[in-house]
């Protein structure tokens, strides 16, 4: 197994670990959504039956993400396709992240180092998918290039 696919099944297995949980949390009835959102995300969150909706949505998808990362975490070779979404997708919540900043720190109470922290840990990892996503694809079509 090379260098790039155990780096990619290590990436992929935290996402799908920390996807996953959160997910599964944010399904299961009866689990308190603010001790999840305090323990993952540091932040104050009011309950009421609106939020308790719209974050059981949330953990399902969470969920989705974290299964789907854990095939591609298994055979990044024949999953590479998750591994770019996932890359995407955390991109994606990076932009977020950075455009609603202020909104995030000032509804849920969330401490600036732990969100850029997070953000940051964020973007990382999404950077890090694409470039060994990348790196794996040219070892598996046998396209990388060669410097004469």
């Amino acid at each position: 197994m090379s260098n790039v696919r155990t780096v990619l099944r290590v990436l992929l297995g935290l996402v799908a670990v920390g996807n996953g949980t959160i997910g599964l949390l944010g399904v299961i009835p009866g689990v308190p959504v603010s001790r999840v959102a305090t323990a993952f995300y540091s932040a104050s969150l009011t309950v009421d039956p609106q939020t308790e909706h719209i974050t059981e949505m949330f953990g399902a998808y969470m969920l989705t993400v974290g299964v789907l990362a854990g095939f591609a975490a298994v055979r990044p070779d024949k999953y590479q396709v998750i591994t770019f979404s996932v890359a995407a997708m955390l991109t994606l919540r990076t932009v977020q992240r950075i455009f609603f900043a202020s909104e995030q720190s000032e509804v849920f109470g969330i401490s600036g180092l732990y969100y850029w922290t997070q953000t940051v840990v964020f973007f990382v990892i999404g950077v890090a998918l694409v470039w060994f996503g990348w790196k794996l694809h040219e070892e598996t079509t046998g396209t990388a290039r060669v410097d004469a």
